[in-house]
């Protein structure tokens, strides 16, 4: 009786799997425009222990490809400051981050981001500025 009961729920399973595999999914071709990929989930990135011991800011700009599927890979950091301090959990969250993938004549293009740029301001939450492109800002209070 089990038997009867999963194998419908795997077939279904693999035809969901199958389907999602069957979508079309190209790069960027060379000259080509193509939209920007639209943020879909940007969860939060650990901050740093260091950065917490005092009233601090710290900046950070990536640069990443988002596959036809809205996963994020090949996160690059294109400038962080303090140097270095937020690069591997920066790198770390943006892979969970998820976007809207461009379509183009019915198939999804695979291709990178604008820079997106990170505010971490430590217990103060001043306006970044203009900028160009894409930012977040997160302001971070500590506990006494």
């Amino acid at each position: 009786m089990q038997i009867r009961i999963l194998a419908p729920i795997a077939l279904a399973l693999a035809s969901i799997v199958l389907s999602c595999a069957s979508v079309p999914t190209r790069d960027v071709l060379p000259n080509e425009t193509v939209a920007a990929p639209k943020p879909i989930s940007r969860p939060p990135f650990q901050i740093p222990a260091q950065l917490l011991q005092s009233e601090s800011e710290a900046r950070i700009t990536l640069d990443m490809m988002v596959e036809g599927s809205g996963r994020v890979s090949d996160v690059r950091v294109l400038n962080s400051e303090p140097e270095g301090a937020l690069d591997r959990n920066a790198s770390r969250a943006a892979r969970r981050w998820r976007y809207e993938a461009p379509v183009v004549d019915g198939v999804r293009v695979r291709r990178r981001t604008e820079p997106v740029t990170v505010y971490l301001f430590i217990n103060r939450c001043p306006d970044p500025g203009p900028g160009a492109g894409d930012h977040i800002k997160i302001c971070a209070q500590t506990l006494p």
